[in-house]
């Protein structure tokens, strides 16, 4: 119930949350009451309490232990006074001067007298606040934590923790990202993007089943894009918007969605049609896009742009027949399509999307790479399509390497060039270590504007039990599912995949595979 007429209702909830530590503190007198301090009220600052005291300039820089998607309160019970708010997904962005694109991460503030004040709209681990004023004196600062409060339906564990904790880590980048859409990133890239989509489409149906998010933010893609040649302004994504959709109906079984989007889906079909030339050749115009590390390699990058042209007739051709729509055109554009098929230069996000979109088997490519930098989009395509063993190993290497640095969510983009020999980023940067916040990243997320929580970081959380299982639903709404299961060098995994009839329960080791499914699903096991 709302007193309000025409109220939205957040469906979020919001926790409070006690910072664990102070990193850092200059001229700043009874700190050690913040760790762990649960009083989120203001009082008299002559009634019974402890306040941290600030001197002249004095600062102080607290960490929350974790990323976080919110703000702070301020529980202060001094005169006004003025404070400079600094937020970071690391200790070095906090100290420095944050990228403000998408969301304010540096900020001064005027304080009310016996007050308290919320701020800030973002991800972040860490806050520094400076004195601005003299005399300002606070009861407490805690995180506000604003978050989707969902059951996790799916799980995944086997016989190495770092997976595990790899899991569960990119389990908690989604949750983060989903709000009251699918972000791509909590800090910056506040936005819904359709080509990212399918991989945060693909981890959340791993982790929390056919929540109604997913459905939701696949159309607001398209009620919002201004013209159909580019949603979001990338040729490219138009692509990846029919094949999510095609993937979504598939995958739950249920054609609303189609019949939602009827008018989007035809017009598409026209527009694949039109971006296909007479010898099959992809033809999408600016801005076209793969991924960032083919951006200026158009070789590598056409033969990427092949193969989603083709996935995204194939996914067009098989919706369209579902509405009830002539496809004779784009059955047409699919077949000259097929016979197309340019080289990938080396590219293993050409390679990954060539294979998986059915155009071209590229899985000798993918077996040999040794993948050391590459944004956690198209990372996520190369775990799909490698052998199981070298895809532990990339996992291992660039997830598993972000949790040695401290990452308690996955982020944009992780180059393990730079990253070699580089500081925590929950410690404060040293002159000894590189920086791995503020002088790495590459393309457009150089420095503090790489966001260090992003939703297509959480690839690992589908591509776990779906690889190590050998998940395949053959038919839609996951009545059957087929699992073929390889372990690599893992001695055992179990987990639990939600499925719309129910939750499927499996375990495997050297010597035995064992399932539970729910009444209506069937597993066959090859």
């Amino acid at each position: 119930m709302s007193f309000y007429p025409n109220a939205i209702r957040d469906e979020r909830v919001r926790e409070f949350l006690p910072c664990t530590r102070v990193v850092r503190q200059e001229n700043v007198s009874g700190s050690e009451i913040l760790p762990g301090n649960r009083e989120i009220q203001p009082i008299l600052e002559d009634s019974f309490g402890e306040f941290v005291r600030f001197g002249k300039a004095g600062s102080i820089l607290l960490d929350f232990g974790l990323e976080l998607h919110g703000g702070i309160r301020i529980i202060n019970s001094s005169k006004k006074g003025r404070i400079r708010l600094r937020f970071g997904e690391s200790a070095a962005e906090a100290m420095s001067d944050p990228d403000q694109d998408h969301a304010i991460h540096d900020e001064i503030l005027t304080l009310p007298t016996l007050g308290m004040m919320e701020y800030g709209n973002t991800g972040f681990r860490f806050v520094r606040i400076d004195a601005v004023d003299e005399g300002i004196s606070l009861r407490n600062v805690v995180a506000v934590a604003l978050f989707r409060d969902l059951p996790k339906r799916g799980n995944f564990r086997c016989s190495d923790p770092l997976l595990n904790r790899i899991w569960d880590t990119a389990a908690y980048t989604l949750q983060l990202n989903m709000q009251e859409y699918m972000f791509d990133g909590i800090k910056r890239d506040r936005l819904v993007w359709c080509g990212d989509l399918y991989v945060e489409i693909a981890a959340a149906f791993a982790v929390f089943g056919n929540h109604k998010t997913i459905a939701e933010t696949l159309d607001f893609a398209v009620r919002h894009a201004s013209y159909i040649e580019k949603l979001g302004g990338i040729s490219s994504f138009s692509f990846w918007w029919m094949i999510a959709v095609e993937q979504y109906v598939f995958t739950t079984g249920d054609d609303a969605l189609l019949f939602k989007e009827r008018d989007m889906i035809e017009e598409l079909m026209k527009h694949f049609v039109s971006q296909t030339a007479p010898d099959g050749r992809e033809t999408a115009k600016e801005m076209r896009f793969l991924d960032w590390y083919s951006f200026n390699e158009e070789p590598a990058k056409h033969a990427g742009l092949q193969g989603l042209l083709y996935w995204a007739l194939c996914a067009a051709e098989r919706c369209g027949a579902k509405l009830g729509l002539d496809t004779t055109a784009v059955s047409d554009a699919r077949k000259r399509a097929a016979g197309y098929i340019p080289d990938c230069c080396g590219s293993p996000a050409a390679a990954a999307v060539q294979t998986l979109s059915g155009l071209k088997d590229r899985s000798q490519l993918l077996a040999g790479l040794q993948v050391d930098h590459t944004d956690m989009f198209s990372s996520y395509f190369v775990l799909k399509t490698q052998p199981v063993l070298p895809m532990l190993q990339l996992l291992r290497r660039q997830w598993g390497g972000m949790i040695e640095l401290g990452a308690t969510t996955f982020w944009e983009e992780f180059d393990l060039r730079q990253a070699a020999g580089a500081g925590r980023i929950d410690e404060l940067p040293s002159p000894d270590k590189p920086d791995i916040h503020l002088s790495a990243g590459n393309h457009c997320y150089k420095g503090t504007r790489r966001s260090l929580c992003h939703g297509w970081g959480a690839g690992p959380a589908a591509i776990l039990p779906e690889r190590i299982f050998g998940l395949e639903f053959p038919e839609p709404g996951q009545r059957t599912i087929s699992i073929s299961p390889e372990l690599g060098d893992l001695e055992y995994a179990e987990g639990t995949i939600p499925t719309m009839l129910g939750d499927v329960k499996i375990r495997v080791d050297r010597k035995s595979c064992k399932t539970d499914a729910p009444a209506g699903v069937r597993i066959i096991q090859k």
